[in-house]
């Protein structure tokens, strides 16, 4: 199974004692089709699943803080992430080579 997203940010961020993501105000809440979904503004919104959060999740250290330019910090780590696991197949075409 894939990490959640909350491994990210305690990766980044540290784990915060005694707190959960409910209580965080970097915490949103979407209602789609009468279901609520919950989003962590630090990490990232988008329509998919990729960033659902779980309000029971142990608070990462970033934990009721602005984000005051944090997500995009956020962002290229996952990115750089994503790119480091990664390993092309042989004979796989790339499509940004030459």
């Amino acid at each position: 199974m894939k990490n959640p997203p909350i491994a990210t940010m305690h990766s980044m961020f540290g784990k915060r004692d005694g707190s959960i993501c409910r209580d965080c105000t970097n915490l949103l809440g979407y209602s789609y089709f009468g279901k609520k979904y919950y989003k962590c503004d630090i990490y990232g919104v988008s329509h998919s699943t990729a960033t659902d959060w779980k309000l029971k999740w142990q608070a990462c250290g970033h934990f009721d803080k602005p984000k005051d330019g944090v997500l995009r910090e956020v962002k290229d780590w996952r990115v750089t992430k994503k790119e480091a696991g990664s390993k092309p197949i042989n004979g796989q075409i790339d499509i940004f080579e030459g």
